[in-house]
């Protein structure tokens, strides 16, 4: 099957986010690679319910229903896989070098430029994934009113400007790298991709855990995608939870 044959692209212009779309296609039962497309987004959320700030005729905001034959706590690899793919298509489409920071955002040039969201669905009956809904945000272009405050100093876009055939591009080939990559979810090659582009390699880091918050060092990124970090002498292997770079403390390490 080629990637086109794939998916069933659904075009949007305006709606609260597609992730809450696509959600309520695949409860009604749509197909596996349908793409909900809108032009912006009123209520756009990344990890741990934070928005996504997405105005209209800047960014591309798409998901994508996928269904499939994983285990529940192998469902991050849908997310990693996505990672790859993202960072590729920027990679083949602008020659540009984006890096990916655990677990789910795209940097370019130290700004976040990307987010990553995959919702999933379980099956009360059999407890394995239903569905799930893979979200993606990405910055093409700086919002006519530049970025909100809040994000001003962390985000950035791909390009200056973009029209309507750049933005299709960048689409069809993040639809392309994902679909390659959706067919072997496990393939090590994955992990090797999104080890090689790890932003967070040997940085000082602050990790924010529940109610937990601690300085730490950034050794790497495991087997299974777990973030291992340095704490007082001591690894500490991440599975869940948020780090931010402490750009002070790495700047004096230049």
């Amino acid at each position: 099957m080629e990637f086109t044959d794939f998916y069933n692209i659904i075009r949007k212009s305006r709606v609260t986010s597609t992730n809450d779309e696509a959600k309520l296609l695949a409860q009604n039962g749509e197909k596996e690679g349908t793409v909900v497309v809108a032009d912006s987004q009123t209520a756009g959320r990344g990890r741990m319910s934070r928005s996504f700030y997405s105005p209209s005729g800047t960014g591309i905001y798409m998901s994508i229903i996928l269904r499939p034959k994983l285990s529940p706590n192998k469902s991050l690899l849908i997310t990693t896989a996505a990672a790859v793919a993202v960072c590729r298509a920027i990679e083949r489409t602008l020659s540009l070098e984006p890096q990916i920071k655990w677990v789910n955002d795209i940097f370019l040039n130290g700004k976040k430029v990307c987010g990553i969201l995959t919702e999933a669905s379980l099956s009360t009956v059999s407890q394995t994934l239903e569905y799930a809904i893979l979200g993606i945000g990405i910055n093409l272009a700086p919002p006519k009113d530049n970025f909100p405050t809040e994000i001003s100093s962390i985000a950035t876009s791909l390009l200056n400007e973009c029209d309507e055939d750049c933005k299709q591009k960048i689409i069809n080939s993040v639809l392309e790298e994902f679909y390659e990559l959706y067919q072997d979810l496990e393939n090590t090659q994955i992990l090797k991709e999104y080890r090689h582009r790890s932003l967070l390699d040997g940085m000082a880091i602050t990790v924010h855990k529940s109610a937990e918050q601690y300085d730490a060092t950034c050794v790497g990124v495991d087997d299974d995608f777990a973030l291992i970090v340095e704490r007082n002498g001591i690894n500490e292997r991440l599975n869940t939870g948020e780090v931010s770079i402490r750009m002070r403390d790495n700047n004096e390490n230049q």
